[in-house]
């Protein structure tokens, strides 16, 4: 398995555009694994695409990645999935408060 994320890239020298296209792909990734089981496929679908995230986040999961920083990553992705469980408790509200 370690054979397969073996990088040559040095993720500094890549354009935001090329790591948030990784990016996407690790969360993709990340997010189906999660939501597999035994759920319908319209399901894990829906929920995927709930978990959609901005360019720019998806350039810095990119980044963590090819850097091996997969501590950070699941820290993160712990961050965002607190923030929108708040935000659906409190659809009205605002996040600062």
């Amino acid at each position: 398995m370690e054979k397969l994320f073996r990088f040559e890239a040095e993720p500094e020298k890549l354009p935001p555009a090329v790591l948030a296209y990784l990016g996407d792909a690790v969360l993709e990734l990340i997010f189906r694994s999660r939501f597999t089981g035994d759920y319908r496929m319209s399901v894990i679908h829906e929920r995927v695409k709930e978990h959609r995230k901005s360019t720019g986040f998806e350039a810095l999961i990119g980044y963590l990645f090819l850097k091996r920083e997969f501590d950070r990553i699941e820290e993160l992705l712990r961050v965002v999935m607190d923030l929108e469980s708040l935000r659906k408790k409190n659809p009205g509200g605002s996040a600062q408060e």
